[in-house]
């Protein structure tokens, strides 16, 4: 378990060990095997990419916010328009910044539109 020094990590390394004994109990093993610390490395994986996306977003501007949602959103994987609408709540915060962050994202070369899977993506580190 080599975990990144993030704040996002912070004491996965203890939850782990918990959960590993929790797991054994669980299924009445009376030890730690390696199916179970498969099981709880996997669950704090998961809890660590559950933290990173809805870490709170420290931004000044609604276009700043919705940018590092849609960035968020789409490291996970690529999305289409109307998928980011939804999980950027478009309804709530108004379309005209959400058009600007997707703009902007692109101009930066973070983001890119795929013609053919008709998806936004997101360009690790690709410009």
């Amino acid at each position: 378990m080599s975990l990144e020094k993030s704040v996002h990590a912070k004491r996965l390394d203890v939850y782990a060990l918990r959960f590993m004994a929790l797991l054994a109990i669980n299924q009445k093993k009376k030890i730690v095997d390696a199916d179970i610390v498969n099981k709880a490395t996997r669950l704090m994986d998961w809890q660590l990419s559950v933290r990173r996306l809805h870490d709170p977003i420290d931004s000044d501007s609604l276009i700043g916010k919705t940018e590092e949602r849609i960035r968020r959103l789409l490291q996970a994987g690529p999305k289409k328009e109307w998928e980011l609408k939804r999980l950027v709540h478009v309804d709530r915060t108004g379309l005209w910044p959400f058009m600007q962050a997707l703009r902007n994202l692109q101009a930066g070369r973070e983001i890119k539109w795929n013609k053919v899977t008709k998806n936004y993506e997101f360009l690790k580190g690709e410009s």
